[in-house]
């Protein structure tokens, strides 16, 4: 393997080529530039061109920025791109690991530098960018074909002896604006899927692991460390539902129980899909386990058989002091080894990355709680489980 080339596996992919067509660079230093792209080009034209319609006579600009689903949009859509330059720095930095840890042996390295090979091409495919934008396009054709007038915002329909018509922001949001969102979107999911081939592969490797590894993981925590990377993007996608199921309350009214669904349905989603990936580790880590604890779990036997037979046999020397005898301190430091064993997790998930998670695909709903359950109501609710 040539040193470094696991370096920034994925600082690419979809609409990386489209950046470069237009001569912006995908650079993890110039992503606030290209956040301010996608404002630019996304929101923008939008509040303009609202206005525009506003000063004609139709609805204007008020009614356009009273839209919670279309700023949430526009907040979403450049948090995706600044995002990810951040995942894909540590998504790069988990994958070099594999070598620069030493756990990948020396005569599977040329397995790991081909799926790293076919990676990097996957995510700069020409191919998947082109399908990335057939896909989203055919996306908004069928949502706009399928929906009831009703369900387009005012700013962007009108409506002449009950025949749906566009405002000019509505043509901009159809052809531009709502296509750009589903582009990055679709890229993200693109980088998921090749992200969890990557450890598909990887985890099918032999790889050098060691089940007394003080982070309860065989060494593979550090895989844990992509539910971080992912957070940013889970926030989005939720900012997005959040911001549809506002307007659907203002429109629609639906039930709390309704709303209580799709917000489970889009949090356990965004928890599947993060976390799924790292399923493809539970094979290598309970086999780690089984192994561990026929070896350490024998280890330990026999030195507790040896100190037992030493300390404990009669004549008894145990007494206090003898706490400080070498034999002690090497049991208790052989059976804490053990006990890593012993406690090995089935995913390399810490609890802290995984409550991360859930709280950037949970706070995004704050406003839709507050909005359900007023103020007042959740106070009282609170008094009645405090008094």
């Amino acid at each position: 393997m040539i040193p470094g080339e696991h370096h920034g596996v994925f600082d690419r992919g979809p609409p990386a080529r489209i950046e470069r067509w237009l001569r912006r660079s995908t650079s993890r230093r110039r992503a606030v530039r290209r956040a301010v792209d996608v404002v630019l080009l996304g929101w923008v034209p939008l509040a303009l061109l609202a206005a525009l319609h506003g000063a004609m006579g139709g609805p204007g600009i008020v009614v356009f920025l009273s839209d919670v689903a279309a700023q949430a949009r526009a907040i979403a859509a450049p948090l995706l791109v600044l995002a990810e330059a951040a995942c894909a720095r540590r998504l790069s930095e988990i994958v070099a690991h594999f070598v620069e840890g030493g756990i990948l042996p020396e005569h599977e390295r040329p397995r790991f530098a081909a799926a790293i090979h076919s990676t990097r091409r996957l995510l700069d495919s020409a191919l998947a960018e082109v399908g990335v934008l057939v896909v989203a396009y055919g996306a908004v054709g069928i949502l706009f074909a399928s929906a009831e007038p009703q369900a387009h915002a005012r700013w962007a329909r009108t409506l002449f002896d009950d025949e749906l018509g566009w405002t000019p922001a509505g043509y901009w949001n159809a052809l531009v604006s709502i296509p750009l969102l589903l582009v990055l979107l679709f890229g993200w999911l693109w980088r998921l899927f090749l992200w969890a081939r990557l450890l598909w592969i990887v985890a099918h490797l032999e790889l050098r692991l060691v089940a007394s590894h003080p982070d309860r993981a065989a060494g593979l925590a550090f895989v844990g460390q992509s539910v971080r990377a992912f957070v940013p993007a889970t926030v989005a996608i939720s900012l997005l539902v959040a911001g549809a199921v506002l307007r659907d309350q203002a429109l629609h009214r639906p039930t709390a129980g309704q709303i209580g669904l799709l917000v489970a349905g889009t949090v356990a989603a965004q928890l599947l899909l993060v976390c799924g990936p790292l399923a493809s580790f539970l094979a290598p880590l309970l086999a780690a386990r089984r192994r561990g604890i026929f070896a350490y779990g024998d280890l330990a036997w026999r030195a507790g058989v040896a100190f037992d037979r030493i300390w404990l046999a009669p004549p008894s020397r145990a007494e206090l002091r003898s706490l400080d005898e070498p034999d002690f301190s090497a049991t208790a430091d052989l059976y804490a080894l053990v006990s890593n064993v012993y406690a090995i997790r089935p995913l390399p998930i810490e609890g802290e990355d995984l409550l991360l998670l859930l709280a950037g695909a949970l706070l995004p709903f704050l406003p839709v709680l507050l909005a359900t359950m007023p103020i007042s109501s959740l106070l009282a609710r609170f008094a009645q489980i405090l008094l």
